[in-house]
């Protein structure tokens, strides 16, 4: 099966193949649709490191020099290490998921929820850059925040362990 990607007739074209007719007609179907709605992504486009593209994502970001600061020590000491070297397309929700568990053993659960804002906002500017499918770290998944929390539990009100 071959097809163009979505740039048109200047469009790079690539070639699949299969064992059967089928399904290389539903491969071909799938790519199609894609296409059509937009939603096509080159892979070379996702294997990017995450720590190449957050070094450029924090490069383009218009926010104050404290501010910049804080985002590229919180890269540098906590996420980079973690999933730095994995591709940006290659992780997914469960990693996101593992690193905000590690990250709730170390820091409050209000510099937690903030921080993961931060992560979504990267990725958030990944899936617009069409690099990857989706946003895996979610602002609404953050961990909720009383005002008297302590560190070990969420406040005397409601006495829910963090």
């Amino acid at each position: 099966m071959r097809y163009r990607e979505p740039s048109g007739v200047g469009g790079r074209q690539r070639e699949w193949s299969f064992e059967k007719k089928w399904q290389a007609d539903a491969y071909a179907a799938r790519i199609q649709r894609d296409k059509y709605e937009g939603l096509f992504l080159d892979p070379r486009r996702g294997q990017i490191p995450l720590r190449a593209f957050a070094e450029q994502w924090l490069e383009r970001q218009a926010v104050s020099e404290s501010t910049y600061r804080n985002y590229e020590s919180f890269l540098r000491i906590y996420l980079l290490p973690q999933l730095g070297e994995r591709p940006l397309a290659g992780i997914q929700r469960g990693d996101t998921e593992v690193f905000v568990a590690a990250l709730r053993q170390i820091l409050a659960a209000s510099t937690v929820r903030d921080r993961m804002k931060m992560v979504s906002s990267l990725f958030g500017s990944a899936v617009r850059d069409k690099r990857r499918p989706d946003d895996p770290p979610r602002a609404s998944d953050s961990p909720a925040v009383h005002p008297l929390r302590s560190t070990r539990t969420c406040c005397l009100r409601c006495r829910k362990s963090i």
